[in-house]
């Protein structure tokens, strides 16, 4: 399972122009099946990617059946049968997948091995062969009705809450910068 170590990520964005190049030929953060997401009001940059998530929203939601799941758990897309409608996209809960040039966009895992990972300097990107099972995500119901872009704002903002809550302590607790207000 593909997982990411948010303390490593510098938010270089090496992971999105491998991504593009690899797939196609571009350094394009357009064609990128990872986005980074940089949060700059708490200080998080980290990549959003299809987590393979158990519930699989986007193929189970697919008018078409033009999303099946390949050799690797990833989620592929059978461009002959996708007609472009995005109800892939809409139903991602944490914003992986965009329409881009008629036909959803996401992570493939680039065949078992992916490049994001070979690039990612401080080793935030991995593989964990040990997590063989799903993440579970709970679909709200107000998903449908943000883009891509907050969806992922949101999923990095909830899955770094811990670890900001962890600089938060320490700040407080070893007195550094004791003439700065500390928002969450």
């Amino acid at each position: 399972m593909f997982i990411l170590d948010l303390k490593l990520c510098t938010g270089c964005r090496r992971c999105e122009v491998a991504c593009s190049f690899y797939h196609f030929k571009l350094f394009s953060r357009k064609y990128s099946r990872i986005k980074v997401v940089k949060i700059e009001e708490i200080g998080i940059d980290a990549p959003v990617f299809c987590i393979q998530c158990k519930e699989k929203y986007c193929l189970n939601n697919c008018p078409q059946k033009a999303l099946y799941t390949g050799d690797y758990g990833e989620i592929t897309v059978d461009v002959k049968k996708c007609n472009g409608c995005n109800l892939c996209s809409l139903y991602c809960p944490i914003g992986a997948i965009e329409i881009i040039d008629g036909y959803p966009i996401l992570c493939d895992l680039c065949q078992g091995n992916p490049e994001c990972i070979k690039v990612c300097n401080t080793g935030a990107l991995k593989i964990d062969e040990n997590k063989k099972k799903a993440v579970s995500l709970h679909l709200n119901k107000f998903i449908m009705k943000k883009s891509p872009e907050e969806k992922r704002y949101n999923y990095i903002k909830k899955i770094s809450k811990e670890l900001r809550n962890k600089w938060k302590n320490r700040i407080m607790k070893e007195n550094l910068c004791s003439d700065i207000q500390v928002n969450d």
